[in-house]
């Protein structure tokens, strides 16, 4: 069953202080507005999950996170980010991890559907990226997923931004139907 947005029990905090004024996606700023899900993902984690979210960039520049989250020590993060007009997916647990995929979409200012698998494979971990349901990069790395958020206590997972003990790399667009599934999308 996935977990779906906007029905979480997170918060939602504009840097304004104002409501977000988007009735049909939600619109960050890209400076510093950011929708707090707190650390109940962290189990989803642990095993073979599945990511999808729709996205739309205002703009390429920058270092920017749709999604992500650190520990103190930098041993437990999952995060996706954009740099330089490519899309990048990284996933770490007890030190274990790199940036499994990077792709280079035709352009990032049009509306993606972006699905992100990732399935413990004996000793690995290995990551799909699909854009608008076609596969484009695949990635492995060696990883135990169960270990993720054990030894270290993963911060909130934020959306529209990642969580390093701060906003860092906030996301400047559009984001809708963002949904978490625990289990590898086929």
């Amino acid at each position: 069953m996935p977990i779906c947005l906007p029905s979480f029990a997170g918060t939602v905090a504009p840097a304004s202080g104002s409501a977000f004024q988007n009735i049909n996606s939600v619109s960050f700023d890209g400076t510093d507005d950011f929708v707090d899900l707190n650390n109940t993902f962290t189990s989803i984690f642990r095993s073979d999950f599945s990511v999808s979210m729709w996205l739309k960039f205002d703009n390429t520049t920058g270092t920017q996170h749709p999604l992500g989250v650190d520990d103190a020590n930098n041993a437990e993060r999952f995060y996706v980010y954009q740099s330089s007009g490519y899309i990048y997916a990284h996933y770490e647990a007890n030190n274990q991890g790199k940036t499994l995929v990077e792709y280079y979409p035709p352009t990032l200012t049009n509306w993606i559907n972006l699905v992100l698998t990732y399935e413990q494979n004996g000793s690995n971990v290995d990551c799909s990226m699909y854009i608008n349901g076609a596969l484009q990069e695949s990635g492995s790395a060696a990883i135990t997923m169960s270990s993720f958020g054990v030894n270290n206590t993963p911060r909130d997972l934020y959306l529209g931004a990642r969580n390093r003990g701060y906003v860092f790399g906030a996301f400047n667009g559009l984001m809708d139907e963002v949904a978490f599934f625990s289990s590898t999308l086929s």
